[in-house]
């Protein structure tokens, strides 16, 4: 196993490199706020004339992240695109991919009048009587309800044969020092008791694919993607075969700081055999 490269802050690698792909949650903001540096992190990428992507398993369409992350203080200005694994499934439905699927689905999910089928023809229900197939968009965050109240529901929805489209394959969340269940935590219980489940979103190679060409992205040897996720966002980008950098400031930063860091690392990179290009505290300059 390669050795861990600990870097402070970006400024050290931005000549390597000419596109930057940054995940949002974990990376950017916690849920709540943005990270102090962010904004001079991105105005000086500019300065350099980088090519600066949001590549999220945000589970709705880009417009609605962008939304949300104006809210938090990240104008659309600042960057040159985005990506989210909603908007792959929007995109997924509307080329075809499920069109043996039917037209009406069950919604597991937060913004039923903002969904990743949204503009779409497809209608959602109330029954799973009704439904040809699930939307699983992931629980309320901040509500953070117990993975275990779902169980009821996925058992009605497996003796109905339902498939499962997950628009988030993250398993956890943290909003601000509190980790949250994720719609992939839902997905994998889902498939446990015997469901079917078709993922969207990182680490899944489409979901890279796609970015790479909308955005005309050819030499893969110089983009740069951060991530605070071992499962997606690190194992995403070494199937790709791009550097990547691990973000302690996501889902396992009280695990990977201290005195057992190396051990942590080690275990995780074990777990899901992966390996960050390097690892950096917090995205700063």
């Amino acid at each position: 196993m390669m050795p861990l490269k600990h870097v402070d802050g970006l400024s050290a690698l931005s000549d390597q490199y000419d596109t930057f792909l940054f995940d949002v949650w974990g990376v950017l903001h916690n849920g709540q706020q943005l990270f102090p540096d962010v904004l001079k992190v991105f105005k000086n990428l500019r300065l350099k004339s980088k090519k600066i992507l949001l590549l999220s398993n945000a589970p709705r369409l880009v417009p609605h992240m962008q939304e949300r992350l104006r809210q938090l203080g990240l104008d659309d200005d600042v960057y040159d695109g985005a990506y989210t694994s909603g908007e792959d499934v929007h995109y997924a439905f509307q080329s075809g991919r499920y069109k043996n699927f039917g037209e009406t689905f069950a919604y597991l999910g937060t913004t039923p009048k903002h969904t990743p089928l949204t503009g779409l023809s497809f209608t959602q229900v109330s029954s799973l009587e009704d439904a040809a197939f699930i939307l699983n968009t992931g629980p309320d965050a901040v509500a953070n309800p117990a993975l275990d109240s779902f169980t009821s529901w996925l058992s009605s929805a497996v003796t109905h044969s339902l498939p499962m489209i997950c628009a988030n394959p993250d398993l956890y969340v943290m909003v601000g020092a509190t980790k949250a269940i994720c719609a992939g935590a839902v997905a994998k219980l889902y498939e446990e008791m015997g469901g079917v489940v078709h993922y969207h979103g990182k680490p899944y190679p489409r979901m890279y694919e796609r970015l790479f060409e909308r955005f005309e992205i050819v030499d893969r040897s110089r983009v740069l993607a951060f991530g605070d996720s071992f499962a997606t966002d690190i194992r995403g980008a070494n199937q790709m075969g791009i550097d990547c950098v691990f973000m302690e400031s996501g889902i396992y930063g009280d695990q990977v700081r201290g005195d057992a860091r190396e051990e942590a690392y080690l275990r995780f990179m074990e777990e899901y055999t992966c390996h960050p290009t390097y690892v950096m505290p917090i995205l700063t300059w």
